[in-house]
Formats: structure tokens, C-alpha cells, sequence
């Protein structure tokens, strides 16, 4: 069966997203035909929907700015693309579960090419997939758009920094900016929230 539509890419801004995630649903394969962009036909395969969505290219190859970019994303609230080599794709999807949560990815290789694959999961599973594989060829990852709640963040935060805080007995400023570095998230934010964990342990 092919999937036609006169308003440009199916399931771009389209209804043709619908009939996409009725057929993945049905477990029935679905493969885009070549185009103009990986990006599109990524999008017109996951169906996840694309009536808004956010591109972010390759990301950055140092861990700590990698780290940065995505904890700027962690609410955008829409789909996000991503493209990756195969030598960086368990880094950056190891550190996509830390930064976001652990969202749902469609790792989609190969596009449009012979030995195309498209897997979808949680990032945890699609890691542990890929861990005894020789990994090969171009990724486009697209993120699921996640619900995630303000207070949902905080109490990540609070166990994480309550952890550095139990390990060792460096000073809040210290610990705030290690997590903001890691996190991407200002460090006002991290300094309150450990203020707080501080605070609640009596420690000062």
C-alpha cells in the first residue's frame, strides 16, 4: 500500500500521520520512499505525529556540550530529530537517557537504503539492543514529545544532587555546578533546589 497526499510529505503537518500510527499500531512495516530530507522521511515513518517539531542536526561531539544542548531541549514539548554517525550513536543515546529521562526514540538507520531499520523503544532498551552489535551507517533519532512536569525535574535533581552530597562533602556551589554542566539546566535553578536538599539533611 502506498501513501500519497497532495499537501507535501505524508505525516508532515498532515493527516497521513494518522494512517501511519494506525498501521505501526498494527505492527505493519512502514518505509518512506526517497526524498529531499532524512529529516522528512524519518518523520513520516515514526509516528509520533509532526505538526510541530524540533531539529537539532548533529549535536555537539564533547560530552559536557552534547549535555548541555539536549538539557535545553528537555521540555520543547514536540518530537525531537537528531542526526548521528554510528561511532557516536551509544554515547549520545546514553546520554539523551540521563539528560531527558529515558524518553521513547525511534532509531531509524539507513534510511531508504537496503539494510534500513527502524526500532522503537525506550532509550534503555534500544542502548542494551545495540550493545552486542557492530554498530554501522547513518541514525536519525527521533525523540517522542514528553510530558514532562516541573516537579517531575525537581525530584530528579534532588536525588541526584542528594547523591553527590552523600559521597563526598564539597560545598553547594560546588555540587550545583557540576550538575548544571552535566544537565544543561541553569545554575540558579540546580543552586536552589541545592539549597534545599542541604537544608532538609541538616547540614547547614
Amino acid at each position: 500500500v502506498a501513501l500519497v497526499t497532495n499537501a507535501g510529505t505524508p505525516g508532515i503537518s498532515d493527516p497521513g500521520a494518522f494512517f501511519v500510527s494506525k498501521a505501526l499500531a498494527e505492527g505493519i512495516r512502514v518505509t518512506p520512499v526517497p526524498g529531499a530530507s532524512a529529516v522528512t522521511a524519518a518523520l513520516s515513518v515514526a509516528g509520533t505525529g509532526a505538526e510541530r517539531f524540533l531539529f537539532l542536526g548533529f549535536l555537539p561531539t564533547k560530552q559536557g556540550q552534547r549535555r548541555k544542548e539536549l538539557g535545553r531541549w528537555r521540555e520543547a514539548g514536540v518530537p525531537i530529530v537528531i542526526y548521528e554517525a554510528p561511532h557516536r550513536i551509544t554515547e549520545t543515546l546514553t546520554d539523551i537517557r540521563e539528560i531527558l529521562g529515558d524518553p521513547v526514540v525511534i532509531l531509524l538507520r539507513e534510511l531508504t537504503k537496503v539494510h534500513e531499520e527502524v526500532t522503537r523503544g525506550r532509550t534503555s532498551d534500544i542502548l542494551r539492543s545495540l550493545a552486542d552489535k557492530e554498530v554501522r551507517g547513518e541514525f536519525v533519532l527521533v525523540l517522542e514529545a514528553q510530558a514532562s512536569s516541573e516537579m517531575d525535574l525537581d525530584k530528579e535533581l534532588i536525588e541526584r544532587i542528594s547523591q553527590i552530597a552523600i559521597q563526598d562533602n564539597r560545598s553547594i556551589k560546588d555540587i550545583a555546578k557540576e550538575v548544571s554542566v552535566d544537565t544543561g539546566i541553569p545554575f540558579r535553578k540546580i543552586y536552589k533546589i541545592a539549597l534545599e536538599v542541604r537544608r532538609r539533611s541538616g547540614q547547614g
